[in-house]
């Protein structure tokens, strides 16, 4: 289970710009994969979707792997919807990460698909 990370109030960013960032830092590890695909699930109104459903879900076919992704802004929260729907995924073995796209590069590295590097980031494990 990824957590988040302590709040930086230095990062300024709105939850569309910190989705926007998570779909190219996935794109840039994984979009070479011909089956890479991110389904967007967020909407910035009321919709008639699940309460809780996270704003992305990634798949990567040929890793055998998904991953949800509930994206926040630095001082954003879940809310009690998501906290349930993130127990009912883990509890189901899937991935589920909360937080920036600092977040989903934490799991990149947990899960060894990337390492930090002074100067950013490499991609491990090409296919």
């Amino acid at each position: 289970m990824a957590r988040r990370r302590a709040a930086s109030r230095t990062d300024w960013r709105t939850e569309k710009q910190v989705e926007h960032a998570g779909d190219e830092l996935m794109a840039s590890v994984f979009g070479d994969d011909r089956d890479f695909k991110i389904v967007r699930l967020s909407q910035s109104r009321a919709t008639m979707q699940t309460p809780g459903i996270p704003d992305r879900r990634y798949y990567m076919p040929k890793r055998r792997m998904a991953v949800w992704w509930e994206a926040k802004t630095a001082i954003g929260r879940q809310s009690p919807f998501q906290a349930a729907f993130q127990v009912t995924c883990e509890a189901c073995g899937e991935e589920y990460v909360v937080g920036t796209d600092e977040v989903l590069v934490d799991w990149l590295v947990a899960k060894g698909f990337a390492e930090r590097l002074p100067n950013g980031l490499r991609v491990l494990r090409k296919l």
